[in-house]
């Protein structure tokens, strides 16, 4: 789940980017963009302007949101190919708390879970709470 004008969503697209060139040729990674606050456009200068290379969907129902039972942005989801949730929540724990940043991550939430699911392992930690910005 994405917005464009969220700090964190910001803040987190080098990952993004760094996600894209490392697992974008073995697993489909999309960004959502939940409501119809922000325009084609904006999200499209957000992208352009982090040379962001993610393929969008856009949710101006809140369908999909509803689905996962999102309620912030960034909250990054792995599914399997049915649609199943594998892991929900946090990318890693650079934010102990909002507002409250880490100097040294040491939990990556989002990637043991794709690597643990590219290999067929079992997922240590298939749920976190989300930090951020609230989905309105």
């Amino acid at each position: 789940m994405m917005a464009p004008d969220c700090p964190l969503c910001r803040n987190y697209t080098v990952y993004f980017k760094e996600m894209i060139g490392n697992y974008g040729d073995v697993i489909d990674i999309y960004g959502v963009v939940p409501g119809t606050f922000y325009s084609k456009h904006e999200v499209d200068s957000f992208l352009i302007y982090y040379d962001l290379e993610m393929e969008m969907i856009y949710d101006p129902k809140f369908k999909l949101t509803r689905k996962l039972k999102a309620t912030i942005t960034p909250e990054a989801y792995l599914l399997d190919g049915h649609g199943k949730i594998l892991y929900q929540g946090l990318v890693d724990n650079w934010l102990g708390e909002l507002g409250r940043r880490r100097q040294i991550i040491t939990e990556h939430y989002l990637l043991d879970a794709v690597e643990s699911y590219i290999k067929g392992e079992v997922i240590k930690t298939p749920k976190t709470v989300a930090i951020g910005c609230f989905i309105e």
